[in-house]
């Protein structure tokens, strides 16, 4: 029998791009797959078309619950999913036609706990970009160099992936928190890996929304950031207490992201944040190992001519 896989979509309020991100999974090349749609508190039509679609189709489950924001939506998804193995979808995007048998071979032909593909970026001009770039799948096997990719962007993300439902038994998405959510998740499901791979094929359409939570003007949710790079420091300190580099990417990582945000509000009321900022990285961060070369690259300006760092961001906040 061949394996299933459950698809999860956390929706809310999300009738203008809805059916086709569902159209996008009826679609697929690979057949054996569970839609679990979690309506969370929709005041628009949403529910209604998950109904719809789960009318017309045996493989859709919906369940519709009060909000609870997306965290509580994929964690009641995770509850209820039954397949063997688990992917995201957002309910604003779409994926290939065959992105799940895409993912499902490459997770079997490595027998890794989770596959990593790549993803089509949608930009602010409308253009498509793929959010990384490699030759050949890049296999990590072994905790430390499993944990040695967490640095890499494309751990910030629970979408386009797949992962073995045994490894992520028991974990999580924080209830509560916006941003970064994601990222956290991945962390706590790779410490019970042994094995994971990246892969070069696209498998997940991510489409740029003015508004969503990941591009809506700086406030206070974004201090999630900051909330789950200590998280992530405090475990990695329990874990593997002298492996620095590691920690010391993470935070940096972490840091120069909330900065960056700080400094796109593109007004005066953060400058002090800002200003700590700067200190706090020059002070704690290193440009060592494990780092992206871009990552080394922000923090040599920040240490070094940080005013020069902060107008080129605010000089491509409004070029873009």
């Amino acid at each position: 029998m061949a394996d299933c896989v459950s698809i999860i979509i956390p929706i809310y309020n999300s009738e203008k791009f809805l059916r086709d991100c569902l159209d996008s999974l009826v679609n697929q090349t690979y057949k054996e797959i569970e839609i679990v749609c979690v309506d969370d508190g929709s005041k628009d039509s949403s529910g209604k078309i998950c109904d719809e679609y789960s009318d017309k189709y045996s493989n859709f489950k919906v369940i519709h619950q009060p909000n609870g924001g997306v965290c509580a939506a994929r964690n009641t998804g995770l509850d209820n999913a039954t397949g063997d193995y688990v992917c995201f979808v957002d309910s604003d995007d779409t994926i290939p036609a065959n992105a799940i048998e895409i993912l499902h071979t490459k997770i079997k032909e490595y027998s890794a706990n989770i596959v990593i593909g790549n993803a089509a970026v949608e930009l602010s001009n409308g253009k498509f970009m793929p959010f990384f770039e490699i030759s050949n799948d890049i296999v990590s096997e072994g905790k430390e160099n499993i944990l040695k990719r967490i640095p890499q962007y494309i751990y910030d993300s629970a979408w386009a992936k797949l992962y073995d439902k045994k490894a992520i038994d028991g974990v999580r998405f924080k209830v509560g928190k916006k941003i970064n959510e994601d990222g956290f998740f991945v962390f706590e499901s790779l410490k019970n890996c042994t094995k994971i791979v990246e892969i070069n094929n696209e498998v997940y359409n991510y489409l740029y929304r003015a508004g969503s939570a990941s591009h809506s003007e700086f406030s206070e949710k974004y201090y999630d950031i900051l909330y789950f790079r200590d998280e992530k420091v405090k475990t990695l300190n329990e874990t593997y207490p002298d492996n620095k580099k590691l920690i010391n990417a993470v935070y940096t990582r972490h840091s120069i992201s909330f900065l960056n945000l700080l400094i796109r509000a593109g007004h005066k009321k953060y400058e002090k944040e800002i200003k700590d900022m700067v200190k706090d990285i020059r002070k704690h961060c290193k440009p060592i190992d494990y780092l992206p070369k871009k990552e080394k690259f922000k923090l040599f300006l920040i240490k070094h001519c940080a005013w020069v760092y902060i107008r080129i961001m605010r000089r491509g906040l409004k070029n873009g």
